[in-house]
């Protein structure tokens, strides 16, 4: 019988190659991820608020600047129902909303339609609070753990402070 320079017969090694091969194809299929995954589904609207105010170039006229829409948008996450979503649209050529802080709901979307544009105000006493602390002015994902913001629309660094509640 040959043995190559390990000390091993041609036919041993052959056998310690096929079991090389088999280990690491089992350790791959093993190591396949074994998840289902499904894709996210846009929840059924409980209200649609039309847009009453209209960006041009991203933008708010300077007159839109104080008209909020935060009351409006508040009232309807706060009536919505879990599993279901408040939808912003456009309406009549308008196509934007100006909002202070909001408060999501758990389990409540906030969709905002495709041409849609949710500005954040830029008055700092929107967001002020009794204690004269301020509410920061950016949204983070962490934050909302069972709510959610889906947008086709856009929120051009301009976003209301969002919170869980």
């Amino acid at each position: 019988m040959m043995r190559n320079r390990i000390g091993l017969r041609v036919d041993e090694m052959r056998w310690l190659i096929v079991i090389a091969m088999l280990f690491t194809i089992a350790t791959t299929v093993i190591a396949q991820d074994t998840r289902q995954v499904t894709e996210p589904k846009i929840p059924a609207s409980c209200t649609q608020l039309p847009a009453q105010l209209r960006a041009m170039d991203d933008k708010l006229a300077e007159a839109d600047e104080s008209k909020l829409d935060t009351t409006r948008i508040q009232s309807a996450l706060d009536k919505c129902k879990p599993g279901m979503a408040v939808e912003l649209k456009p309406a009549s050529g308008n196509n934007a909303f100006l909002s202070g802080p909001l408060e999501m709901r758990a389990g409540v979307t906030l969709l905002i339609d495709e041409g849609v544009t949710l500005f954040g105000s830029r008055d700092p006493a929107d967001y002020e609070i009794k204690t004269g602390e301020m509410k920061t002015g950016e949204m983070k994902t962490g934050e909302i753990k069972t709510g959610a913001v889906k947008t086709a629309g856009t929120t051009p660094g301009r976003l209301p402070s969002i919170h869980q509640y």
